[in-house]
């Protein structure tokens, strides 16, 4: 019997083989990982400074561990080579052992029909995996800035334990408190924000938007005397946080005693820092689909089904584009991995093929780990016409501010929340009026989910 072979063991992959061993327990089951292969919750990368904690202290289970625990096979430090959707193969080879330039031959050699051993002809030890079903869950790379400077490659950025651990191991050589620079104000460069102040460290927001967690939160609020935005800002000063909001970084060089990084802004003004951390943004990893002839998007496109362009191919997480969205958070992937395990365990070896499951997306209110001033967001569907207005102003005690988007009629499509109302979460959700197309269906459908697997 093939295997279900799911290339990456983030959040999305490990999330996926849990659910479908629940309904699967016999199925072979192979995971494949650039990493470690260690299960950690990805969202914890960015609030575990301020308590010490280590990358090793991050780690649920090791590799080995979820190989048991799944009774799976667990590939660790391997690479993808090429991905054959119609011999429906994967060619995978140690990382250690494999070469640009010979990663390149192979990829053109199955390209062009030629490769028949793969191994032998490369002198690499290149493994050609067979399987039933594949699930990419590549995740996603993060932004990197054209800025200028010399010292420009030394921009860092936290998207996995890896660099988690780097990071950490950075700041534990500069001389406290360490002087970092964060690039964007966005969800995660706000928690990195509070997480390193708390940690005692001083720590500047570099933002070309007007204001904090621009893409989430309302920059205008009528009837308020001020906004969720500026309640963090405020919040986030109160703990030593500097704020350079609508401006952006424009070099970064090396100090003449290379001692510190000199940053200038695009207005002139000049900071020092011993590190610089971006937080612009993910852009999902698709160059490996793309290079396997799958539809590409802003992600690999996939129906509601998850099933990508390929027959009995499928993505997931933060590579996805889900009938034209990408859904970069924890809870769509909790969803999407329900519905697609369903899906894959339902496979017929007999006449190869499924019941697919089309994947539903509630309302799914994002919460931002600021301690300063904890912030919860259930965003209203992209181009929804209304408003957003004030439902309370922030009381001086509480900084609880409770903002709502409303339709013209005066329907709830949308909330925030800040400190205190932050309980107000799951009243507001239950209140929310869904319009036509804003969740995807649950059922077991054939529309949007056409072919058999």
């Amino acid at each position: 019997m093939k295997p279900l072979l799911i290339l990456g063991t983030g959040l999305a992959g490990y999330t996926l083989a849990r659910e479908f061993r629940k309904l699967d327990q016999t199925r072979p089951l192979v995971l494949v990982t650039a990493d470690d292969g260690s299960a950690y919750a990805k969202p914890n990368l960015s609030n575990a400074l301020a308590t010490d904690r280590s990358a090793e202290a991050l780690v649920q289970s090791d590799a080995a561990g979820m190989a048991t625990q799944l009774q799976a096979r667990v590939l660790t430090r391997y690479r993808v080579i090429a991905i054959n959707t119609e011999a429906r193969q994967v060619h995978v080879a140690p990382i250690d052992d494999l070469r640009d330039d010979i990663r390149e031959d192979i990829r053109e050699d199955i390209r062009q029909g030629t490769q028949k051993d793969a191994a032998c002809a490369t002198h690499a030890p290149v493994e050609i995996i067979d399987y039933a079903q594949l699930v990419l869950a590549l995740g996603a790379e993060p932004l990197r800035l054209p800025i200028a400077g010399n010292a420009a490659d030394h921009i860092r950025s936290v998207n996995d334990l890896e660099d988690y651990r780097a990071f950490r191991d950075a700041l534990s050589r500069c001389t406290a408190p360490a002087r970092v620079a964060i690039l964007g104000g966005g969800l995660i460069g706000c928690e990195f924000a509070n997480d390193l102040a708390i940690a005692g460290h001083a720590v500047q927001v570099i933002d070309i938007a007007p204001q904090a967690l621009g893409r989430l939160l309302p920059s205008d609020l009528p009837g308020a005397v001020r906004g969720p935005a500026q309640a963090l800002q405020q919040a986030l000063q109160q703990t030593g946080v500097q704020w350079h909001l609508g401006r952006s970084l424009k070099t970064i060089q090396h100090s003449a005693t290379a001692s510190t990084l000199e940053l200038q802004l695009d207005n002139g003004d000049s900071l020092e820092a011993d590190l610089v951390l971006s937080a612009v943004g993910l852009a999902p990893r698709t160059a490996l689909a793309a290079s396997a002839g799958l539809q590409i998007g802003r992600g690999i496109v996939t129906n509601q089904c998850l099933q990508t362009s390929a027959r009995h191919v499928y993505a997931l997480g933060d590579c996805a584009e889900v009938n034209g969205m990408l859904l970069p958070y924890v809870m769509p992937i909790m969803h999407g991995a329900r519905a697609l395990a369903a899906t894959l365990a339902s496979y017929q070896d007999t006449n190869d093929s499924v019941q697919a499951q089309s994947v539903h997306y509630p309302p799914m209110p994002v919460s931002v780990k600021t301690p300063a001033l904890p912030i919860t967001v259930c965003s209203p569907a992209m181009g929804s016409a209304g408003a957003w207005v004030a439902a309370s102003t922030a009381n001086a005690d509480t900084n609880a501010i409770e903002a709502h988007f409303l339709s013209p009629e005066g329907k709830l499509l949308g909330f925030a929340l800040t400190g205190t109302a932050c309980s107000r979460r799951s009243a507001l959700v239950r209140a929310l009026v869904l319009l036509p197309g804003d969740a995807l269906s649950s059922s077991d459908v054939r529309s949007g989910c056409s072919g058999p697997g």
